[in-house]
């Protein structure tokens, strides 16, 4: 029985099946989380971002209420990683808003017309309040340089090419 293992293997157990069916898998889930403890319930939950889909949704939302703040963290990060949900496109419109054109003008118009090479982008994060990793690691988690791209209206190889050194790239590298 799966509820048995360590609490390290019971994770890594549901990720794996995650994989290979992902309702039946949030079904296990579903079946033992009242029972369980709130730290193994936030573990656990988090194991759901392995192909994370909006049949998830419900499941999410109903741990609004959940008595743990940790559960409650986890599930509400989960549900903006829902991709054609809502707050899944405002943090990839907030994600895109991050990466700007060095210059414009002339050169500008010249580039989107195919008369100039591709201006340089710059990455330029929100200003935080708190603590800027947590911040964009949350910004940033579950995209892919592409999605980020698309939502910035640049190439992707601009993306990369402005990315900075450390934590978001760490984000990225979790979709990867």
């Amino acid at each position: 029985n799966w509820t048995d293992f360590p609490k390290g293997h019971r994770v890594a157990f549901l990720r794996e099946e995650r994989r290979k069916d992902p309702a039946a898998a949030r079904a296990l889930l579903e079946a033992v989380f009242k029972s369980e403890p709130a730290a193994m319930r936030a573990e656990l939950l988090a194991a759901l971002d392995v192909a994370l889909r909006a049949d998830d949704l419900p499941f999410l939302e109903s741990l609004s209420v959940d008595r743990a703040e940790s559960v409650r963290s986890v599930a509400s990060r989960l549900s903006a990683m829902v991709p054609d949900t809502p707050a899944y496109a405002s943090r990839l419109t907030e994600a895109g808003r991050c990466f700007v054109r060095s210059d414009s003008g002339v050169s500008g118009i010249l580039e989107r017309v195919g008369l100039a090479s591709p201006s340089q982008v710059v990455f330029k994060p929100p200003i935080a309040t708190t603590d800027q990793r947590a911040l964009l690691a949350g910004l940033f988690e579950g995209f892919s340089p592409a999605e980020i791209a698309g939502a910035a209206g640049l190439l992707t190889a601009q993306v990369i090419g402005a990315l900075p050194e450390g934590i978001v790239i760490e984000a990225l590298c979790g979709r990867a």
